[in-house]
């Protein structure tokens, strides 16, 4: 997991993982310690919404006979013109931003151009030690390229109420699902760390304790590093 990794950003592996709340393990059933046992597959840009494929991709029926009589009725023919980015797509959206991306997520919209998945799961795939998800775009959907905004912007129409001034312009939210976020923290400059942020829908003044409630990978690198697929459905 760490061989592709500086060594500072190896050690910056190691301290994240260690703020992960570990599972207690006298409330684990027996569904939940399966769970745990499924199979892990490591993430890539190119895997990162495998699952997801379905919104990217173009099907056509399937005219093969020895195939049909398999039961194969669909097959892929190509991408949905939105499906994925191209390079002077994405540098076009950087542009408007503002900010260049981080990889490896730069590289995600050459294959995926936003989408959800719910086996996406961060941690040490060695030891999974929840059976939830954590603080991941499984939750909320990752925005097309086209619509990634600064948080305060994305949070405007939701809670017109608030002063939304107070959050700063250089938290870029790359993943929104009504009170979720997935962010990119600029503010320390050009590599930005990665941040989770549940902001309480209910609460009539959330903007004071958001920040310090949010889970926060030191970069990009880092984050993308602990993440792995894991089905635990039983």
């Amino acid at each position: 997991m760490t061989k592709d990794l500086s060594a500072e950003d190896a050690r910056l592996l190691t301290e994240t993982l260690a703020l992960i709340p570990v599972q207690d393990q006298i409330q684990m059933d027996s569904r939940d310690r399966k769970r745990l046992r499924q199979p892990i597959s490591k993430v890539t840009p190119e895997t990162f919404f495998l699952w997801h494929l379905s919104e990217h991709l173009i099907f056509e029926e399937e005219t093969d006979p020895a195939l049909r009589k398999q039961g194969v009725r669909l097959r892929p023919v190509g991408v949905h013109p939105e499906g994925r980015l191209s390079e002077a797509e994405i540098a076009a959206e950087e542009a408007r931003l503002g900010v260049a991306l981080p990889q490896p997520w730069r590289a995600i919209y050459r294959h995926f151009n936003g989408g959800w998945n719910n086996t996406l799961h961060w941690g040490d795939p060695a030891h999974p030690r929840d059976t939830e998800p954590l603080a991941l775009i499984s939750r909320c959907e990752s925005l097309p390229l086209q619509e990634v905004a600064p948080l305060r912007d994305l949070m405007s129409p939701d809670r017109p109420e608030l002063d939304l001034s107070l959050i700063d312009p250089r938290l870029i939210a790359i993943g929104y699902h009504q009170s979720e976020a997935m962010l990119l923290d600029y503010r320390a400059g050009p590599d930005p760390r990665v941040g989770h942020a549940y902001i309480d829908e209910f609460s009539d003044d959330p903007l004071p304790t958001w920040e310090e409630e949010a889970f926060w990978w030191p970069n990009m690198r880092v984050y993308f590093a602990g993440l792995y697929l894991q089905d635990r459905a039983v």
